[in-house]
């Protein structure tokens, strides 16, 4: 499987259509990919584009993970609500344009300015007024950054 690699924060806008456009730089950096799967963040108001080799390798891994959790409710719960409303779709025409479906194009509330976020294996598509509430609530100070680091394994 490649592996995707996508870093820095871009400012753009939404185009006619639902159309945006991922910065060349961030794919020739990270992995260019043909297909991928859109979808919904659970956790943020954002939406997340997977190349779809890596939302393969992730339902892999929670059919795996599943195996012995199959009774578990809340596992079980939290699956269905990740696997809601995923959208596979291609570039268009082999560029780095792509278009957001209409049932999640509505998570942008017709704002039209909107922050490309890549992050590791997948890349973030943010609202701007969303995007600047998360970071003023979010606003993590280099102590708390070293705090936690001393909490994780």
């Amino acid at each position: 499987m490649k592996k995707y690699n996508f870093i820095g924060t871009y400012k753009t806008k939404i185009y006619k259509q639902h159309k945006i456009s991922i910065p060349k730089s961030m794919l020739n950096f990270g992995g260019w990919f043909k297909e991928f799967v859109i979808k919904k963040d659970l956790d943020t108001n954002c939406l997340v584009v997977y190349p779809i080799d890596e939302w393969n390798e992730i339902l892999k891994q929670l059919k795996n993970n599943s195996k012995n959790k199959i009774f578990n409710k809340e596992y079980n719960n939290y699956i269905i609500d990740f696997l809601k409303n995923p959208h596979f779709s291609k570039f268009i025409s082999n560029t780095n344009r792509l278009t957001i479906p209409i049932v999640l194009y509505n998570y942008f509330k017709n704002e039209d300015e909107i922050i490309i976020l890549g992050i590791e294996n997948r890349i973030e598509l943010w609202p701007l007024k969303s995007y600047n509430e998360y970071l003023d609530h979010n606003d993590t100070e280099i102590n708390d950054l070293n705090d936690l680091s001393e909490k994780v394994p």
